[in-house]
């Protein structure tokens, strides 16, 4: 085999030499050689060749359909994990929306509760609304029933009310032995007016009882009555019937109506500030039209005086109201009072309030002014109703200073002489 190729190496540039130095045309085969030797090694060669080519090639199919299904695989791979990249940036997207949209949706919720609360919550609706409108309620049907009342408790109370005919004496009586039982002082016993010191001393003859808050039909509230009934004094006796036609008994009629009228302006003015600090009865249940249980004489207040000290009559007392309704029975005073102590005061219903007033939003503190106003608006159209009684008053003041001076006597006087004077001056001329 070495000897093989040595020959053809030796060969091979001859061989070389002739292919170039020969046509362009001519061709000389591979059986051009000659020698023997070589044919056979050639056809070894070129059967090696062949075989390596083919085995490469098988190789080279077998790598590449290696390369080719590792590439497929490769690209397979590629394309699930593009897919899963792409669903899973696909769900990342949903989900983000989503979690957006949640995120809107509880910003609007919150926008909207933070709008409920503001225009429907306890902060923005003032200090205890359903309360206080329930008080303002409550003020309203008693100042109602107060002035319903105020006829009907001159009637009953007042010893010399207007138009009553009553004995004097017997009256004059029964106001000294209430008196002597209930209000007689430590100097009028020194003095001998009375026998001893009465549990109720002086109480008849202070104003400042009037301005008392006392329930209905108390011991403070006869001593607000007897008061009344000293300012107001005596009722007129009556006046016989035969004598009532008379001129006489005209013209004390007269003089009876013309004082009736006068003082009845002051008994307005009195029960009123009796029934404002005391109130009046039933006045929750609008029954102030029906007839008062009041004692009709000083003499019926004594015995039922005497009733509450024993304990028989002692309900009324106790408080101003029993059905645990919010203000019912409480004076209309008293209410008021109240209701402006919770503005300005030093309670604990002030305190309250202004520990409710921190925490209101703009509307609350708003509702709250308002609410305010409405209490100052009541007390205004109070003080405007005190102004025209206390005109009726002067008013009534006037007239009873013009009876007083004798103006209307003189004008009666005068016409009566120039009566007199016309007629003889008459007879004068017909003589």
């Amino acid at each position: 085999m070495n000897k093989q190729t040595n020959y053809l190496r030796k060969l091979l540039p001859a061989a070389l030499l002739i292919t170039a130095v020969a046509p362009a045309n001519a061709f000389c085969p591979v059986n051009f050689f000659p020698d023997p030797l070589f044919r056979p090694s050639f056809v070894s060669s070129q059967a090696s060749i062949d075989a390596a080519l083919t085995a490469f090639n098988a190789r080279t199919r077998v790598s590449i359909q290696k390369n080719s299904d590792v590439v497929t695989a490769a690209i397979g791979v590629l394309t699930a994990q593009k897919a899963l990249a792409a669903t899973q940036i696909g769900k990342a997207i949903e989900n983000n929306t989503q979690v957006q949209a949640q995120a809107q949706q509880s910003v609007e919720t919150a926008k909207k509760l933070k709008e409920i609360e503001e225009e429907f919550g306890a902060r923005s609706q003032g200090h205890e609304p359903c309360r206080v409108i329930a008080e303002r309620q409550e003020v309203e049907k008693v100042k109602e029933n107060t002035q319903k009342a105020i006829a009907q408790m001159i009637n009953s109370e007042v010893t010399a009310r207007p138009g009553r005919w009553a004995s004097r004496r017997t009256a004059l009586a029964e106001r000294l032995a209430l008196h002597d039982a209930l209000y007689c002082t430590a100097d009028q016993v020194s003095s001998g007016l009375c026998k001893r010191v009465g549990s109720r001393a002086g109480k008849s003859l202070e104003a400042a009882t009037l301005f008392t808050p006392a329930p209905y039909d108390s011991a403070e509230y006869r001593d607000k009555s007897a008061f009344i009934n000293n300012v107001m004094g005596l009722p007129d006796d009556p006046l016989d019937k035969n004598l009532a036609s008379t001129s006489n008994g005209v013209e004390l009629m007269d003089d009876k109506r013309r004082k009736d009228s006068i003082n009845s302006t002051a008994l307005a003015g009195f029960k009123y500030l009796q029934a404002a600090y005391s109130g009046v009865p039933n006045q929750h249940l609008s029954q102030a039209n029906k007839e008062l249980p009041v004692a009709k004489s000083e003499g019926d207040q004594l015995r039922q005086a005497a009733q509450t000290a024993s304990g028989k009559n002692s309900a009324a007392n106790t408080s101003y109201s029993s059905d645990g309704s919010y203000g019912s029975g409480v004076p209309l005073a008293l209410q008021l009072k109240n209701d402006v102590s919770r503005y300005f005061g030093s309670g604990d219903e002030y305190k309250q309030w202004s520990k409710t007033l921190v925490g209101q939003t703009e509307k609350g503190v708003l509702k709250e002014i308002l609410t305010i106003k409405a209490l100052r608006l009541f007390q205004q159209s109070e003080k405007y109703q005190q102004l025209m009684q206390i005109e009726a008053m002067v008013a009534a003041n006037v007239a009873a200073e013009t009876y007083r001076n004798g103006m209307q006597a003189n004008i009666e006087n005068q016409r009566n002489r120039i009566t007199r004077s016309n007629t003889a001056a008459a007879i004068k001329a017909s003589q």
